[in-house]
Order: structure tokens, then sequence, then C-alpha cells
């Protein structure tokens, strides 16, 4: 990917990305691995949340399970 700062560029300035390039540096890197994060986070909430939704005996745990549901949004 052509960012501008010639990152992973063949015969560029860097042997691989810019530190300070805003698609490719440490900045970019890091925040990619929080939303990765967060993304696994939620999906292993939901992940559970349908699993006590499948083993609710009544509408009483089913409002709990969407009361916890809720708390999330």
């Amino acid at each position: 990917m052509k960012c501008g700062h010639r990152c992973f560029e063949i015969g560029g300035p860097w042997i691989d990305a810019d530190p300070n390039c805003p698609f490719h540096g440490y900045e970019a890197q890091a925040k990619e691995k929080r939303a990765h994060t967060e993304e696994s986070l939620i999906n292993s909430k939901k992940e559970e949340l349908f699993q006590l939704i499948h083993d609710a005996e009544d509408l009483y745990d089913i409002k709990n399970v969407l009361l916890e549901l809720a708390e999330l949004i």
C-alpha cells in the first residue's frame, strides 16, 4: 500500500514502516490492536448472552439477559 511515507517500498527509506506514518506507524498499530481486543471482548460477551438465552427457563431469565445486553449498549 502506498501511503506517502514510502512504507514497505523497495528502495524506500524504511525497511518496513515509518514509525510516524498515520497508516502503518506505532499509533496506527496500537489503534488496530485496541480495536481487535474490543471486538474480541464483544464477541465473547455475545456468545455468553446467547448461551444464557438458550439456557433460559422462563421469561424472567430472558428479561435478565436482555437487561444485561442493554447495559452493553
